[in-house]
């Protein structure tokens, strides 16, 4: 698995360059944290997922005057709710993709990033994003217009890849 220690410094060095924010890199949540998202959530986390809250409970960046709360990959106690939301976004129009999009990245603007699983279970290769802009432009357009690819893990959005 990634050493995300060095993956989040390296994260934030490069989100942040001139240190304007507070780098908020909460520690690893407990398994049992975990396991009840993914009971509240009906599903298991993928690996990746997994092992990245076992190591930070989430992170995010705050000005002076915000709260301490990660918001940018919510904590997992925040992901079921997170979840809701934003599938709640599309699932008018588009419920079963809507029912398959597991973010966990808040852009704090109404997009989201996370992973897409497919119809039979298995995860979408990669990351996608949820444009909620684009998405709101016409919500009848197919999903490919408003649900975009991204880097092939978290790991890789996190270190800049794509």
């Amino acid at each position: 698995m990634p050493d995300w220690k060095s993956i989040i410094e390296a994260f934030f060095e490069n989100s942040d360059p001139t240190n304007e924010f507070r780098h908020l890199a909460n520690p690893g949540a407990s398994a049992e944290a975990i396991e009840a998202a993914e009971k509240q959530l009906g599903i298991s986390l993928p690996e990746e997922l997994r092992d990245f809250y076992l190591c930070f409970n989430g992170v995010g960046m705050a000005g002076e005057d915000e709260s301490d709360e990660p918001r940018f990959i919510r904590p997992v106690e925040m992901l079921p709710a997170f979840i809701n939301e934003s599938r709640s976004s599309f699932a008018g129009t588009h419920s079963e993709l809507a029912s398959r999009f597991l973010p966990f990245i808040d852009w704090d603007n109404g997009d989201a990033t996370g992973y897409l699983l497919q119809q039979d279970g298995t995860l979408f290769p990669g990351l996608v994003t949820f444009e909620h802009e684009t998405y709101h432009y016409d919500a009848t357009q197919d999903a490919e217009e408003f649900m975009t690819p991204g880097p092939d893990s978290l790991a890789d959005f996190l270190s800049g890849g794509e």
